[in-house]
């Protein structure tokens, strides 16, 4: 049976998401320590160059849609890939601080073209049916690519030098995104003279082109304000695993055991991201994103309380659920609330706000290690912002019942 170009485009999503997501962000953190202690770096202040990275990603991510109606899509995708591998390769010879933070903006602008924004508005246009599990497949590379490389590239470090490092995570970067770089595919399938998948027949001539149809977002409403806020908070909490090879060491054990910790997380990242798409295409996004927001509530306390090697690389792959919410989680409330004619308008702003949690929760980890060299306060301010974003979830689904139905989407 011949694959239809649906998939093919998937795939060239995954790989993408693999890069810039899976590569780098999520691998990340296994350089905060071997960096810092041979620049003589504060951890928090090298994992800053994280944050600006993040940042200037999601204000991109605000213009991305727009810039995607001027420019095709390929051709942002070749530039992006460009900056981001040459700017990674870069910073192994790099020594200076602000060198890093000047680096990693480019890099930030260079990721933003194939970052979770333009990829979503790729699956949502060229899969309208079994849309939840090819968004759970396409980001899902994403955590196979950190659970993978992190190992990796810590073993790298540890036989040969972080810079070596970094030029090997600069070429895996780039061969991750060799599919979509070589393979010929367009925003939207209509501008093939496709359908997205699962889209009817005789719904092709109404098929609208959702770049040029989008109403503003009424910042008021609740549903608008509440994913909004979790999508603020819970993203200040990814953060968390990338410091997980820290946080090991805090109680003795070996850098490997913490690679194992970070690894189990990005394992956990991809298995939730599976079973995320496939629950919200069954029982819908509201039920998915309770559902898991309880596993990251109990996992981040077995994480805290038990410290047994063991235990605590099996609580890291649960806990790694917490990435799953902004990637996958998110855009499927937002098409649910919104619809598709809206998405482009709509999720570019949650997605930055996602960003700023993301961006500054990877540095306020390392800070408040730095001043108080433990991670106590880290794990008491995570369990308050889970908390809080459980409760929305429940209010949420309170006010959706009279308001919406909670049918099957």
């Amino acid at each position: 049976m011949k694959l239809s170009k649906h998939w093919k485009v998937l795939a060239c999503v995954s790989g993408l998401a693999a890069s810039s997501i899976g590569i780098n962000l999520n691998t990340i953190g296994v350089f905060y320590t071997p960096v810092s202690e041979s620049l003589g770096f504060l951890r928090g202040s090298f994992a800053l160059h994280t944050t600006i990275m993040s940042l200037v990603m999601s204000f991109m991510a605000l213009n991305i849609p727009r810039l995607l109606t001027k420019i095709d899509i390929k051709k942002g995708i070749q530039i992006g890939v460009g900056l981001s591998v040459i700017t990674t390769l870069l910073m192994a010879v790099t020594e200076s601080l602000w060198l890093f933070y000047l680096l990693a903006a480019i890099r930030g602008i260079g990721a933003s073209f194939y970052s979770p924004v333009p990829l979503t508005i790729l699956v949502n246009n060229w899969f309208e049916k079994k849309n939840g599990l090819a968004m759970s497949l396409g980001f899902g590379s994403s955590g196979v690519a950190g659970a993978l490389f992190s190992p990796v590239f810590t073993l790298v470090i540890h036989n040969y030098s972080w810079q070596i490092g970094f030029l090997v995570m600069g070429f895996a970067s780039l061969l991750l995104c060799l599919p979509a770089l070589f393979y010929d595919f367009a925003l939207h399938p209509n501008d093939e003279n496709l359908q997205p998948y699962g889209k009817e027949q005789q719904d092709k001539i109404k098929t609208a082109d959702i770049r040029l149809k989008m109403d503003k977002p009424k910042a008021n409403d609740m549903r608008f304000i509440v994913l909004a806020s979790i999508g603020l908070l819970l993203s200040l909490i990814t953060g968390l695993p990338h410091h997980l090879p820290g946080y090991a060491e805090t109680f003795g054990f070996s850098a490997t055991i913490g690679a194992w910790m970070l690894s189990a997380s990005m394992f956990g990242n991809i298995g939730f991201k599976l079973l995320a798409g496939t629950l919200g295409d069954r029982i819908g996004s509201i039920k998915t994103a309770f559902i898991v927001i309880s596993i990251n509530l109990i996992s981040l306390l077995v994480l805290f309380t038990i410290h047994v090697p063991g235990v605590m690389i099996l609580s890291s792959f649960f806990f790694g659920a917490i990435m799953c919410f902004p990637i996958v989680i998110l855009p499927m409330l937002t098409i649910y609330f919104y619809g598709r004619a809206h998405y482009m308008k709509v999720y570019p702003f949650f997605s930055l706000m996602t960003g700023i949690g993301g961006a500054f929760g990877v540095t306020l980890v390392g800070y408040a290690y730095d001043f108080t060299k433990s991670y106590t306060s880290v794990f008491m301010s995570a369990f308050i912002l889970i908390f809080l974003s459980l409760s929305m979830i429940v209010m949420l689904i309170l006010h959706s019942r009279s308001k919406f139905s909670l049918q099957k989407e």
